[in-house]
């Protein structure tokens, strides 16, 4: 599970495995390459960076993440 808060309201849903494990390497500070390597457990390389890329862009969609 995913639980988050943006302004008053707090928010959760439930993550994939592959998902999961994305962000917790983003929280280490590992960067795009290296998910897109790791992704290629649970999908095909050739999908692989849209996969991650999908990740960053619901992240930064919902505010769970942000640019610094």
């Amino acid at each position: 599970w995913l639980v988050w808060r943006e302004g008053l309201g707090t928010y959760f849903r439930l993550l994939e495995v592959d998902e999961a494990w994305a962000l917790l390497k983003v929280q280490e500070g590992e960067n795009f390459a290296y998910l897109c390597e790791g992704a290629c457990e649970w999908v095909d390389a050739e999908h692989a960076a849209a996969r991650v890329a999908g990740f960053m862009q619901t992240w930064l969609t919902d505010g769970v993440v942000c640019l610094r």
